[in-house]
C-alpha cells in the first residue's frame, strides 16, 4: 500500500512539471518565430553604392527586384555586416486570457490547448537561428545589433496545426526602446510557416 502511495505521489509531481518542459514541437515555433523577427527588413539602411554592386553581382536589375531577389540582397547583406542580437534564455508564462491575445486569436480562431503555460528555461542546443546571424551577451558592433529579444511560451491551438507566440524586442541590451508583437503560425505539411 505504501509504494502505491509513493508512485502515486510521483506521478502527480512529475506531471505538474512536465508543462515546464518545451517540447521539440515549441522549439520548432520558436525557432521560426527568432527568425521572423530577427529580419532585418526595414530596420538597417543599404545606401545606392551597397545596393548597385550586390545588383551587378548577382544579376539582379534593381529597377524590377523580386521578392527572390530582395531575398538574396538580404542574405548577401547579413553576410557581409554579420548582425547580432541577444536573447533571454528563459521563455516567459503565457497566459492565452490576457488580452494581448485576444484579437489574434479570434482573428485566427484558435482555440487554446492549454490557458496558462508557466515560464521556462531554453535549452540552447535546440535552437536554430538563420546564417550569418550571431546571439551575442555583449555588443561587438553596434551598428549591427539588430536588438534583444524575449520570447514568451508558445501557446498551441487545440488541432496543434496553429500557434501564436509574444515576443519583445528592445533596440538596446538594456531593455530600451521595445517593440512587441505577436506571431501567428500555421503548420502545413508538417512545416511551421508564420501568418502574415
Amino acid at each position: 500500500m505504501m509504494k502505491i502511495y509513493f508512485l502515486l505521489i510521483i506521478l502527480i509531481l512529475t506531471s505538474c512539471n512536465s508543462e515546464e518542459k518545451i517540447s521539440s514541437e515549441e522549439y520548432l515555433v520558436i525557432n521560426k518565430a527568432i527568425g521572423h523577427i530577427l529580419q532585418p527588413y526595414g530596420t538597417t539602411s543599404t545606401d545606392t553604392e551597397e545596393l548597385n554592386k550586390i545588383a551587378r553581382e548577382y544579376n539582379i536589375d534593381v529597377n524590377r527586384i523580386s521578392q527572390e531577389d530582395a531575398k538574396k540582397i538580404n542574405e548577401v547583406i547579413s553576410m557581409r555586416r554579420g548582425y547580432e542580437f541577444a536573447l533571454e534564455d528563459t521563455l516567459s508564462e503565457a497566459d492565452s486570457k490576457s488580452g494581448k491575445f485576444m484579437y489574434e486569436m479570434k482573428f485566427d480562431s484558435i482555440i487554446p490547448s492549454k490557458e496558462k503555460l508557466p515560464k521556462a528555461v531554453m535549452d540552447s542546443s535546440m535552437l536554430r537561428f538563420p546564417e550569418n546571424y550571431t546571439r551575442v551577451k555583449t555588443i561587438n558592433n553596434p551598428e549591427n545589433f539588430l536588438g534583444k529579444i524575449k520570447l514568451e511560451r508558445v501557446i498551441f491551438d487545440k488541432s496543434n496545426e496553429k500557434a501564436m507566440v509574444f515576443f519583445t524586442k528592445c533596440k538596446k541590451m538594456e531593455n530600451k526602446e521595445c517593440i512587441f508583437g505577436t506571431i501567428s503560425l500555421i503548420k502545413t505539411h508538417n512545416e511551421w510557416f508564420i501568418r502574415h
